[in-house]
């Protein structure tokens, strides 16, 4: 296979990127991005995600639909795990025979590029053509990127937390402000 031959030609070119391949079955899907995989050879359960193609979270617009695209396209599918590096959740590319998943997603417009390994750079033009065509979730005025949803949710639950009031009744009073500053909009909740 083509892919194979290319993976062994970066494999000598940059020796401490390629990391081997594995096979595995997908045994759900957690969000867009996010399944979890049974390993073929050690029949051991792992969670991948796949790299480069973050996908909205589920809380967000687009989040179900990229969730339940990725679920069509791979549950219970046998799939190849080519690594990216395994800090934490391993960041993977993941390949159904010859059709690469996270440039599907990209193409589909469920996911945002989202990378800097150099071999994947490419993927940033399916991303802006998906963007072109309006497809997914690029048929929104103005979608959110993922990783500042994810870090509005911090902000949120840390202003929560600082702006609970505790009333002499032992009750907590709620308050609800929002602020505008450097054109993005902070909400502050409390319980």
């Amino acid at each position: 296979m083509k892919r194979h031959f290319l993976y062994a030609i970066l494999s000598v070119l940059f020796p401490s990127v390629a990391i081997a391949g594995w096979q595995a079955t997908v045994v759900d899907v957690v969000d867009g991005d996010t399944l979890i995989v049974m390993e073929s050879e050690s029949r051991r359960a792992e969670i991948i995600q796949l790299y480069g193609a973050d996908c909205p979270e589920k809380e967000q617009a687009y989040g179900l639909k990229a969730k339940s695209y990725t679920l069509n396209l791979l549950y219970g599918e046998s799939i190849e795990v080519m690594p990216i590096d395994s800090g934490g959740i391993v960041s993977c590319v993941v390949y159904v025979g010859d059709v690469c998943i996270n440039e599907k997603l990209l193409r589909a417009g469920y996911a945002w590029y989202h990378g800097n390994d150099p071999r994947y750079m490419k993927w940033a033009g399916l991303q802006e053509k998906a963007k072109g065509e309006k497809k997914g979730l690029w048929s929104q005025e103005a979608p959110v990127p993922p990783w500042e949803f994810r870090n509005a949710e911090k902000s949120d639950s840390a202003l929560e937390q600082a702006h609970t009031i505790e009333m002499p009744s032992g009750r907590h009073k709620s308050i609800r402000s929002r602020a505008v500053r450097g054109g993005r909009v902070y909400r502050m909740r409390t319980k």
